[in-house]
């Protein structure tokens, strides 16, 4: 008896082969903006990457939040450097100002320790159904990020 040598590969054996639920859901569907006060961790999620007209989005709804004039420092990309930020940070005549971290500095970033400690110990091994599900879901787990300052 002869044997024949297929040379089509074997499809991977992934969760995602096996379960139809893990197929269609994918990270690149969903972008986190954040910032951060003394007494607050501030959070947007926006489906698909940040660019910049996200970012002004979030800026807008930072200062109606917080309501008094910003200093925001972010790393350097691209988006946050981009001509409608600048624009728009300009036309905002002085309530929002701009600073930027030194290249390839995420240590410097508070922001980058908070998603650090959320990803290593608040949301590892999570599956979610879909997409809102993920979000709802985190939502609440952020939600003690949020601290009230001392009266």
């Amino acid at each position: 008896m002869s044997r024949s040598i297929d040379s089509t590969p074997e499809p991977p054996r992934t969760k995602a082969a096996r379960h139809p639920r893990y197929s269609s859901f994918s990270w690149k569907q969903l972008s986190v903006i954040a910032g951060l006060s003394y007494w607050r961790f501030y959070f947007r999620f926006f489906p698909g990457s940040i660019k910049s007209p996200q970012i002004v989005q979030f800026l807008q709804a930072l200062h109606r939040t917080i309501g008094r004039k910003l200093l925001i420092i972010g790393d350097r990309l691209q988006a946050h450097r981009s001509r409608l930020v600048r624009h728009f940070v300009e036309q905002q005549r002085a309530q929002i100002a701009l600073e930027y971290l030194p290249a390839y500095a995420p240590d410097l970033n508070p922001v980058e320790c908070i998603w650090g400690y959320l990803k290593s110990h608040a949301i590892p091994n999570f599956c979610a159904r879909d997409l809102m599900h993920w979000v709802v879901t985190r939502v609440r787990v952020c939600a003690p990020c949020s601290v009230e300052p001392p009266s």
